[in-house]
């Protein structure tokens, strides 16, 4: 009789760790990347396979879509999917970054709530994911130059030396020409901007933007002068405000060097995240002939207002007063 009892223990003690561990189930995590590079300020997508008990799910309310950060990452979007009655839970986190070069996703805390333990909440970690972020501007290649031999004709007279030396006087008279005008240009331009008073940077880009918006540019169809004329204003007002130079820069050249200054120019990183997709959108209406919608323009128009307001001079109560009684 003792020895029965002592067997059927025996068993039971065996056997609980696995009933309980089959009730429990098993917890697993697996990090698979879109890809392994991308460029400078481009969403990176990462899909998270994680397998958790029916009872268990993930619990991410705290993740704020582009506020939450994680190093030099920054949360842009992401989305849960798991089938009804399934373990499975498909997780797409996409990360923006904002440095060049070699880079460590770090393993993301995701939190997990069990559904029959109210203290059961646990956090589960996923696995450091290496990736390259490129820089936009150096990321295409030469093309590989061919050793082409063309076959031997007779020479025409613009390929003598005769011919050469007067088709060059001719473009030096052509350029010193194109001088005298751009010089008269510049000159008339300079009389003009001494002619009335200097604006801050800030009031000239709202005047300007003001007379954009009640000119009849878009109404004719001319939308890709609007977009010209649009950005030209705003990167006259970032040279004037920041003391930069971005007329000859891209929008991606732009967006780049006000990053890496953004410490010393006094720009948050969050405010530059708008002003990336107002710069995408104007680039397509310049470059695209892309006609914007009017929910999409009234948009852009309020990001670059919105920066422009956000980014003020902070003027000190003796610097105001000192205006007000001159």
């Amino acid at each position: 009789m003792k020895r029965l009892l002592f067997l059927t223990l025996g068993v039971v003690s065996i056997a609980m760790p696995y009933l309980r561990a089959q009730d429990q189930g098993s917890i697993a995590i697996e990090a698979k990347p879109k890809t392994d590079s991308i460029m400078l300020g481009a969403p990176l997508e990462i899909t998270y396979t994680i397998t958790l008990p029916q009872h268990m799910s993930l619990e991410l309310s705290a993740w704020k879509p582009q506020a939450t950060r994680w190093g030099d990452l920054t949360l842009w979007d992401f989305h849960i999917e798991r089938p009804e009655g399934s373990t499975v839970t498909t997780l797409t986190v996409k990360l923006l970054a904002f440095k060049l070069g070699k880079l460590d996703i770090p393993d993301l805390r995701i939190p997990v709530k069990d559904n029959l333990d109210a203290q059961g909440d646990r956090v589960i970690k996923s696995p450091t994911i290496p990736i390259v972020v490129i820089d936009p501007t150096q990321g295409m290649a030469a093309p590989a130059l061919k050793d082409i031999k063309a076959p031997k004709k007779p020479l025409y007279f613009w390929e003598t030396k005769l011919g050469m030396s007067l088709a060059a006087l001719a473009l030096l008279a052509i350029a010193i020409a194109l001088w005298r005008v751009l010089k008269r240009r510049q000159k008339a331009r300079a009389a003009g901007l001494t002619a009335r008073p200097l604006l801050p940077p800030e009031e000239e880009f709202l005047t300007a933007l003001a007379e954009l918006k009640t000119s009849d540019l878009l109404g004719i169809g001319k939308h890709r002068d609007f977009y010209f004329a649009l950005s030209a204003h705003f990167h006259r007002y970032l040279d004037r405000r920041f003391n930069i130079a971005t007329e000859s820069l891209t929008s991606s050249e732009t967006l780049k060097l006000l990053h890496a200054s953004r410490e010393e120019l006094g720009v948050s990183l969050a405010a530059l995240i708008p002003l990336k997709n107002a710069f995408e959108d104007i680039d397509l209406a310049k470059f695209a002939k892309y006609h914007a919608s009017a929910a999409e323009h009234t948009k852009t128009l309020a990001a670059l207002s919105d920066f422009v307001e956000n980014n003020r001079p902070i003027v000190s109560p003796e610097t105001q007063t000192a205006k007000e009684t001159a």
